[in-house]
């Protein structure tokens, strides 16, 4: 009775990979890297579970897009998982933060005549000591930055000490962006969350907005770290739709089609199909 062959691709290389069942290990003839059989039927087990994951992650992704063609619902499939660890650069801060804001209050007086809107302006400082930990920022050219943001918060309770044993399936890349050059939106994104969290302090007024704020860091750390990111591929009317996904959370974004028909049916279609509101009025619908 002839030996059934099992068909792979070299999780190295990609590279077609046969082995015959009952064999311990494999060598790819193309790349000449050696697996473990086992290893091998676990990885592409888990390729099977990612592809149920990215679609569900995705079903859940598409809800609420009202201007979302049907037929992309339906049609759409997916093409390719490309499961990857993106380097990111993750700072430590403590920080003393203080923020001026000026608070109102409007009271309105209907003498029957007249209506009478008398504004209460208040000064408001606030001032705190906050500690961040691990802020992420991108160590990647190649990934875009927004969309790394977008695809946040990593569940940092599941870091483990680098293995390669981590790596086998996935593409990783070593960060091609310094830390230094990153340092100005760590700052950022720490100076505007300390911020926030003052304004959020300011509490009974009908508006609020920030005149000053100076932020001081008392000190600061830095890690880094490869987290998890898979690149899905979908394909619809015969045009190709990349999404980033964050491989701990399931946490989509990325760019969709919208069906014409359906935004004249909204109060602002009109506006969408003459193109007079553009991308950020329809990110609202679609991302």
């Amino acid at each position: 009775m002839a030996d059934t062959t099992v068909n792979y691709k070299c999780p190295n290389c990609g590279a077609p990979l046969t082995f015959i069942p009952g064999k311990d290990t494999v060598t790819c003839e193309y790349c000449n890297t050696e697996f473990e059989v086992a290893t091998i039927e676990s990885l592409y087990a888990k390729q099977e579970e990612l592809a149920a994951k990215a679609q569900a992650a995705l079903k859940e992704f598409y809800k609420g897009k009202l201007l979302l063609p049907d037929l992309f619902k339906k049609e759409n499939r997916i093409k390719a998982i490309q499961p990857m660890y993106v380097p990111f650069w993750l700072f430590d801060s403590s920080v003393t933060a203080s923020g001026i804001f000026k608070a109102e209050n409007d009271m309105i007086v209907d003498t029957g005549d007249t209506i009478v809107t008398t504004t209460s302006v208040y000064q408001c400082e606030r001032e705190g000591q906050m500690n961040f930990v691990k802020v992420p920022v991108d160590g990647s050219k190649k990934m875009d930055d927004t969309y790394m943001e977008s695809i946040e918060p990593f569940d940092y309770s599941e870091m483990q000490p680098f293995s390669t044993a981590y790596l086998v399936g996935y593409l990783a890349d070593k960060y091609d962006v310094e830390s230094d050059a990153v340092v100005p939106r760590a700052n950022e994104r720490v100076n505007n969350t300390a911020v926030e969290y003052l304004n959020g302090t300011v509490n009974g007024f009908m508006r609020v907005s920030l005149m000053d704020s100076v932020i001081n860091k008392d000190k600061r750390d830095l890690h880094y770290a490869l987290a998890p990111v898979w690149i899905v591929t979908t394909q619809y009317n015969k045009q190709p739709y990349t999404f980033m996904m964050n491989g701990q959370t399931g946490k989509v974004v990325g760019s969709l089609p919208y069906d014409k028909k359906k935004a004249l049916l909204y109060p602002t279609g009109a506006m969408l199909a003459a193109g007079l509101i553009g991308y950020q009025l329809i990110k609202l619908f679609l991302v």
